[in-house]
């Protein structure tokens, strides 16, 4: 379980009028609904913290999250990025920016492009080698 899915569980084992009503015991008094207003604002100020750190993250070109997938191959969503046991891939709401190839980089897909150099499908290899060097492509 997340901090932030502890957090909200916490904040929502608060809730008394949550607690009554599942309880069924009665309607709820006044100052009860006026303490049930208090836990609802102080959820509303945390979640709106988190969403203010995510946002920053985006704007510096963070990833939000991460798509992991277990052992049994079902995959889940992450805010904290897991160890590479769990097949991490980062998740970004804005594009990242790509770095350009370095020389010695650009010298090695030349020299792996070298025996498709005269086949047909040459433009559409190169292509493909270019893009996983830049890691657009698997």
């Amino acid at each position: 379980m997340t901090e932030e899915d502890e957090e909200f569980n916490r904040i929502e084992r608060e809730s008394r009028i949550k607690q009554n009503y599942l309880r069924d015991i009665k309607t709820p008094s006044r100052e009860a609904l006026m303490a049930e207003v208090a836990v609802l604002t102080e959820m509303v100020r945390v979640l709106s913290d988190k969403l203010s750190i995510e946002q920053n993250k985006q704007e510096r070109g963070e990833p939000v999250g991460y798509l992991c997938e277990n052992a049994v191959g079902h995959k889940y969503f992450r805010w904290k990025k897991p160890p590479s046991t769990y097949k991490p891939i980062a998740i970004y709401t804005t594009p990242q920016q790509r770095k350009p190839l370095t020389h010695e980089q650009r010298f090695d897909l030349l020299t792996q492009f070298e025996p498709h150099k005269n086949k047909w499908e040459a433009p559409a290899i190169l292509i493909d080698m270019v893009e996983t060097a830049h890691g657009i492509k698997e």
